[in-house]
């Protein structure tokens, strides 16, 4: 796969099709908004770690990210969107030093110390945040 974007918006997946993706090295651009997400798994994105550059969660009823859920991603990944979904804390996700652009806008945030860890990480980035 020479793959560049793969858009499977609104397909009613019920997790990151990781195994689908393994053929995939060069993809920079993943779209999975209006799916049925509700959790990201562990690394559930590794193998297109190296090339992705934007990642599309909107509108996915995500409920829970787990701290390792972007691992392997890598500094190449510019934008991550998580807008409308579900989530009321997110961990920090200090692999993505790089990050340009992150959309958390229309979650139910809690405002409590859960979120510190993830306050910390985007006053130390270089970032336009939409919330």
């Amino acid at each position: 796969g020479s793959w560049r974007k793969l858009h499977l918006d609104r397909n009613q997946l019920r997790e990151v099709p990781t195994e689908a993706l393994e053929g995939l090295p060069a993809l920079l651009e993943l779209q999975l908004s209006g799916n049925l997400l509700r959790t990201l798994s562990h690394e559930a994105f590794r193998p297109v770690g190296r090339s992705l550059q934007h990642l599309f969660l909107n509108s996915s009823g995500l409920e829970q990210i787990s701290p390792g859920a972007f691992s392997g991603l890598g500094p190449q990944l510019q934008s991550l969107y998580l807008r409308k979904n579900q989530l009321q804390a997110l961990p920090a996700l200090p692999g993505l030093s790089q990050l340009e652009l992150i959309d958390l806008s229309g979650n139910p945030f809690r405002c409590d110390c859960q979120l510190l860890p993830l306050h910390r990480w985007l006053t130390g980035l270089n970032l336009r945040v939409g919330a």
